[in-house]
Formats: C-alpha cells, structure tokens, sequence
C-alpha cells in the first residue's frame, strides 16, 4: 500500500522549496510513495512533471478563507490521505493548512 502525501504550498513554480520538493519526487520510490499537491495558483514550471510522474495537482482558487479550510479538508478526505505537508510561511497560510488537513481525516500533518 502507498503511503499518500499532499503537499500543500502557493504554486509549483521555480522556487526552493518546489526545486526541494521536485528532487525528492524524482528519487523516491514511486511504488511506495503517492505525492499530490494542493496549490493555490495555477501558474508553475513543475506542473507537468508532476502529472508525468504520477502526481495529482489540486488548484484552490477560492478566495474565502473558510471556503479554503473546507477545500483543503475535502481533498485530503476524498484521497484518503496519512500525510499533510504544509510549506506555508505565514501564520495564517499556516493555520488555515493545519485546520484544514485536521478536519480532512486527521491525518499527521508536518509544518
């Protein structure tokens, strides 16, 4: 069985955690491992690498925060997932990722 991962962060664009991300994805064992992601702009440059290497990509584009909660619970619900990894930097991104990610399935959340 998979151990499934979503990776909640801004975009899939060239930046250090992507570029950080993006290596870890191509070296893992993807029989073991599911990584998707949950983004909050449509733009980046890993979008397609992504999706070659197996990943779902989630685009958030509600603009209410608790709509935001809602979503980021209901993704992490449906796709049944163990592991939430949150690369928000600000308190709020933050918080809104932890709450979200509890209320999914509670699953074990890394910030």
């Amino acid at each position: 069985m998979k151990t499934r991962i979503l990776h909640i962060l801004d975009s899939l664009d060239m930046g250090g955690i992507e570029v950080f991300l993006m290596q870890i994805y191509r070296n893992i064992d993807l029989n073991s491992f599911q990584f998707d992601f949950l983004i909050f702009k449509q733009n980046g440059c890993f979008l397609d690498e992504v999706k070659k290497l197996g990943g779902k990509i989630f685009i958030c584009n509600k603009k209410n925060y608790l709509e935001q909660i809602i979503y980021i619970s209901s993704i992490i619900k449906e796709g049944n997932y163990q592991i939430a990894h949150c690369h928000n930097c600000s308190r709020r991104g933050l918080i809104k990722e932890l709450i979200g990610a509890k209320l999914g399935n509670n699953c074990k959340v890394i910030s």
